[in-house]
């Protein structure tokens, strides 16, 4: 995603860990990293990336701007999750999380012509207890993903289907304050932890922060677009989104020598779907196209919630933005599915057990010759002659 944001003229900051700028070189308008090797420091390493912060935030000659902080895993290695250090580390992380998030709700308040910036909070790794990870236990491959959409970008509550314009062509419905439902729901078939958040997987991360910054998804990534998270799109912008990623694993499908034809026909209902959807929106009215999906979903959310169904009236055109998207959800689901079972099975498992056995066996015979030059021996007998 960095590379391609580059190549389309995205002016790209990197402040944190400076394997950024080891993978990425020449790839970062500013740049400061910091190194990741001494775990013993907590503070400097993450000063040094706080204090570009509010610099950049009041610049605006950037589009994308990385801070990787190191702190939150050295305090978890020093002691552990339930630490002092552990604790005063997150109410650190908090408050930045908020001087930027507040940052952003400044920017675009009432400023129709500033652009509207998102902030993403993810981990790369979760951790055990003690502060380790690494190994296969839920809390240490357990991740964390939070999009953070200013006000500007919020959903407003429909009262009702009348749909008001103003005079500068920005739509409202019912003419509500803004609010933020406690639930979305898009129907993805990801499993759900405390009926609350949606579990997804880090390859879903390329494709959606493609598209947020309106960028191809990577050629070669077999992730989907991450359930909610691009609800703050207009309805046509959310289809042609949804038909990106689509289009992007179907790519990847004929670039397979499997027979493709089912998920070739899902894929061609998914665009069929689209494509009339996009004719309904058009043909209503040129204002409906421009309506944000967080509306259309929190109205259907509502109303199936009370067991209710979708109506006849203008806003309920709209519905069929989530019933293509439930046909591209099914499409990406499948061809998902099967293209990380074939990765699976492209895994040597009798090359990787003989070699996992050599390295075994090489590392014993290195322990057994260490113990036998170690091994200490009987010192020389000595003589003693007694003259006489």
């Amino acid at each position: 995603v960095v590379a391609r944001a580059v190549s389309a003229g995205r002016r790209v900051l990197m402040y944190g860990d400076e394997t950024w700028l080891k993978l990425f070189p020449s790839s970062f308008v500013r740049s400061d990293g910091t190194t990741s090797f001494f775990v013993l420091d907590t503070k400097m390493v993450d000063d040094n990336v706080t204090r570009h912060v509010k610099p950049e935030l009041d610049n605006n000659d950037w589009d994308v701007m990385i801070l990787h902080y190191l702190g939150l895993d050295h305090a978890g290695h020093l002691g552990g999750t339930d630490s002092e250090i552990m604790l005063r580390k997150q109410l650190e992380m908090d408050d930045i999380v908020k001087q930027i998030y507040t940052k952003f709700g400044e920017l675009g308040d009432g400023n129709s012509s500033q652009r509207q910036t998102i902030l993403v909070l993810c981990s790369d790794h979760g951790m055990n207890t003690e502060g380790g990870h690494g190994g296969a236990s839920e809390p240490e491959t357990d991740a964390v993903a939070i999009f953070f959409a200013p006000p500007a970008l919020q959903p407003r509550a429909p009262a009702s289907d009348t749909i008001e314009t103003s005079d500068d062509g920005s739509t409202a419905v019912g003419g509500k304050p803004a609010v933020t439902p406690s639930v979305a729901a898009p129907p993805y078939a990801a499993t759900k932890r405390g009926e609350a958040f949606p579990v997804v997987w880090q390859v879903d991360m390329a494709p959606t922060l493609a598209l947020l910054l309106a960028l191809e998804v990577p050629a070669g990534n077999i992730g989907r677009l991450m359930p909610g998270a691009l609800d703050h799109l207009e309805l046509m912008q959310y289809l042609d989104a949804l038909s990106a990623n689509a289009r992007q694993l179907q790519a990847l499908v004929i670039q397979h020598t499997y027979d493709g034809k089912d998920l070739k026909r899902v894929y061609d209902e998914a665009e069929v779907s689209r494509r009339h959807c996009a004719h309904i929106l058009q043909t209503h009215s040129p204002t409906l196209s421009h309506m944000r999906v967080s509306i259309v979903r929190q109205q259907h959310t509502e109303r199936t919630s009370s067991g209710g169904s979708l109506g006849v009236g203008l806003l309920d055109s709209c519905g069929c933005v989530l019933e293509a998207e439930k046909r591209y959800v099914d499409y990406m689901d499948l061809v998902c599915g099967q293209l990380e079972d074939e990765q699976g099975a492209k895994y040597d498992m009798v090359g990787i057990t003989l070699g996992l056995t050599v390295l075994a066996a090489a590392a014993l015979n290195a322990s057994v010759l260490a113990l036998a030059i170690c091994e200490p021996h009987d010192p020389p007998h000595t003589h003693t002659h007694t003259e006489r």
